[in-house]
């Protein structure tokens, strides 16, 4: 079973067929498989997008999607809604939108469903080569922040650095992926020669690896708010690399965050990678050092 059709296998039978006619040189380039109410299927990947087949979604149609997507158990999922998207049994992620439900202020879980966007799990073997020299520094590993966009490649390089390093034969990494949404080892197969807390937070994750697992590098997808800040911090208090991935365009944009002044002052980071975007996703754009991003 090829990447395609190891992602459409999520889907519903009938909109599974529809996908199967998808030519090979466009399933190769299709980062972003979107399902909306009253339009066909919109397939979009490498700055373009295209329309397939000629059916029209009803909204009954996106409610049995997402139920189905869901294992047909919603509330066991709803912490993933809450946020927007379902993490699927395959390790592809689906973002959903359609109207909030609140309950004492807060989001709970989505109804009346107007659109879905499955993004498959894709795999480019050596798109982290141009890392590779600046992953060791006199023998140790060193932390690694990846910059870019959305759709840009970011989990794409992450999956080929963990490769890289766990399966290195002269010097194999100790490696803990923390993987909150099952997106990060999605690729790989039943051969694992890492630590993966699946389905952990990030806070979670790196604090259950630190006490735990004794990693020599710390893997994770999308650094978020002040918890994981709080977290990564410990890894650097620990001795302990961190290699992850922030939505910033590029570097300039960390420097104006405030939540990340903590950890760019005690030197979480030695090298920082900007994508191209996602027009070459899984292509980097620029390796950049610590001291010549902070000074």
């Amino acid at each position: 079973m090829d990447e395609w059709e190891k992602a459409i296998a999520v889907l519903p039978r009938d909109m599974q067929e529809e996908l199967y006619s998808v030519s090979p040189a466009v399933r190769e380039t299709v980062g972003e498989i979107r399902f909306r109410v009253n339009t066909p299927i919109l397939l979009t990947g490498a700055g373009a997008s295209c329309s397939h087949g000629t059916r029209r979604y009803t909204a009954e149609d996106m409610y049995r999607l997402f139920s189905h997507l869901c294992g047909h158990s919603v509330y066991a999922h709803q912490e993933e809604i809450r946020r927007g998207f379902i993490a699927t049994a395959n390790g592809c992620r689906a973002g959903v939108a359609g109207q909030a439900v609140i309950e004492n202020g807060q989001v709970v879980s989505m109804r009346d469903i107007t659109s879905i966007c499955l993004r498959p799990a894709r795999e480019h073997r050596g798109c982290a080569a141009p890392l590779l020299p600046y992953l060791y520094r006199d023998g140790r590993l060193q932390s690694v922040l990846v910059c870019g966009g959305p759709a840009s490649g970011k989990t794409t390089l992450l999956r080929d650095v963990i490769r890289t390093l766990s399966c290195d034969k002269r010097r194999p990494a100790q490696l803990t992926v923390v993987d909150e949404r099952g997106e990060l080892t999605a690729t790989f197969d039943d051969v694992r020669p890492f630590d993966v807390l699946g389905g952990f937070s990030k806070t979670q994750g790196i604090e259950q690896a630190l006490r735990t697992l004794s990693p020599e590098g710390i893997v994770f997808d999308e650094l978020g708010g002040t918890e994981d800040v709080e977290a990564l911090a410990r890894c650097v208090h620990g001795g302990v690399a961190t290699l992850g991935s922030i939505h910033a365009e590029n570097t300039a944009v960390l420097k104006k965050r405030a939540t990340l002044r903590p950890l760019t002052e005690m030197g979480a980071w030695d090298v920082f990678v900007v994508m191209c975007g996602r027009r070459s996703p899984g292509e980097i754009a620029a390796i950049q050092l610590a001291e010549e991003v902070l000074r």
